[in-house]
């Protein structure tokens, strides 16, 4: 299998769209991932960053708390006169070739995707299904319920349905 690095770009285009972080921040992190090896394992210096973006090192340095405070990578010491490491979100930095989506064989013509994917939730089909499986009990309080929604919310499109 080889090593291929994927990026969500839905969630890092949410993120670069996010009001919460400066331009600062953002440029940031591209540039994190940009340095990220196959494992979404990045080891640039402070120094080097700051060069890159024409920042401070202090400035860097604040960036990188907001950052990790948000989730969106963690910093892990390596040690005296070596840099830190940065491990990349896994919601935005698949490892591996992992991915949350089923890649479609196109170059054969098939619509069937090239490998298995992971099992989808239960739909609400399949929730109602298992009432089955509640006691009477159970069964009156979920109508119970039921009634005292469709009362609270009856000017909603479809209440009168049973």
């Amino acid at each position: 299998m080889r090593n291929v690095n994927k990026i969500h770009f839905e969630k890092l285009a949410e993120f670069i769209r996010n009001r919460r972080f400066t331009p600062t921040q953002k440029v940031l992190f591209v540039d994190i991932i940009l340095y990220a090896g196959i494992n979404g394992d990045a080891f640039p210096s402070q120094q080097t960053l700051a060069d890159d973006l024409s920042r401070t090192p202090r400035n860097i340095r604040y960036c990188l708390d907001m950052l990790c405070a948000a989730g969106l990578i963690s910093k892990k010491r390596r040690g005296f006169s070596k840099s830190n490491q940065y491990l990349i979100s896994k919601e935005i930095y698949f490892r591996n070739g992992d991915s949350n989506r089923n890649p479609i064989a196109s170059h054969l013509s098939n619509p069937f995707p090239d490998r298995p994917g992971n099992a989808l939730p239960p739909n609400v089909t399949q929730l109602n299904n298992s009432i089955k499986d509640l006691s009477e009990e159970e069964k009156e309080q979920i109508e119970k319920r039921k009634q005292e929604i469709r009362e609270r919310y009856s000017f909603l499109k479809g209440s009168s349905r049973k």
